[in-house]
């Protein structure tokens, strides 16, 4: 069954569960081994002329709230994991360690160890050195693919004890059978920037994420095109339209404020082709995975 994150709960009592923490866009992903996985995500809110060109925000589907910068934020009342990223549908930096406070960062986020990770939206790489170069190119050697979306799976003892620490966020009444979702965004709510080439975007906000690294020489020469129709969800629980990027959702609900003025079912709005491009250069899809954990 597919479920919809904003519904009511069926039960207000504490009960064990289910929860589906999303990372769309732009994050890093550090495994070293441990009880948690470090996350950061990248500042480039006027990184390029004076754009704001990422919305970093967390919170229950259609309901986020944006991410203050500069804090350090735990997810709290989960159960801990076994899972490690895998290589075949993650781009490993091997050996890549998290830089000392790198300037150019946004936030950081440190998860328990989920029971499982599970990529979605996956992009191939027809050609690695077509599309990365640097000096650290070996570094990410047998990569063929990126993956537009990272999603963690807990299990959880009480959905009232889920938290993010520092964030409004909260899970209790946004559930459904015992399943919840928690969305992560770093990306744009728009496709195009004033004065920004295409491709302008997905280049530079790559150089922003390896900065997140300690010491790593590694470069985009030219924009992975996005094909417009990837995969759906690869997660009964969840809808492919939880899945949209931002830039996509921001064009939905516009939709929708029409439908609700024109006094339309407001089914219409997920039922409606936001006139996606047949190949996209400016979508921000890719997370970037390092550490020495197995399976990294």
């Amino acid at each position: 069954m597919k479920i919809a994150t904003s519904g009511p709960d069926t039960c207000a009592a504490p009960a064990r569960g289910t929860l589906y923490v999303i990372f769309h866009g732009l994050f890093c992903f550090f495994d070293q081994g441990g009880d948690e996985i470090l996350v950061r995500t990248p500042d480039l809110n006027h990184a390029h002329n004076r754009n704001f060109e990422h919305v970093i925000s967390a919170g229950n589907w259609l309901g986020e709230i944006q991410v203050s910068p500069g804090i350090l934020y735990r997810l709290k009342g989960v159960d801990l994991g076994p899972a490690h990223f895998s290589p075949a549908t993650t781009m490993i930096i091997n050996g890549g360690r998290p830089a000392n406070n790198p300037k150019e960062m946004y936030a950081e986020f440190r998860f328990p160890r989920p029971k499982l990770i599970t990529p979605a939206q996956i992009i191939p790489i027809p050609d690695l050195a077509a599309f990365f170069e640097g000096a650290d190119f070996d570094r990410i050697a047998g990569t063929t693919v990126l993956s537009g979306i990272q999603i963690f799976t807990y299990d959880f003892a009480n959905q009232n004890k889920l938290a993010l620490d520092y964030h409004p966020w909260r899970a209790n009444g946004m559930g459904f059978n015992g399943k919840y979702v928690l969305h992560m965004f770093a990306q744009p709510d728009r496709r195009t920037f004033p004065g920004v080439p295409p491709g302008g975007h997905f280049i530079h906000a790559f150089d922003h994420a390896i900065q997140m690294f300690e010491s790593i020489d590694l470069r985009v020469r030219q924009p992975l095109p996005v094909p417009a129709q990837l995969p759906g969800s690869p997660i009964p629980d969840i809808m492919p339209d939880e899945l949209e990027d931002l830039s996509l959702r921001t064009r939905r609900m516009a939709i929708l404020g029409s439908l609700k003025r024109r006094g339309l079912p407001l089914e219409e709005a997920w039922d409606t082709d936001p006139f996606i491009d047949s190949s996209d250069t400016e979508r921000c899809t890719h997370s970037v995975g390092a550490g020495a954990g197995p399976g990294a």
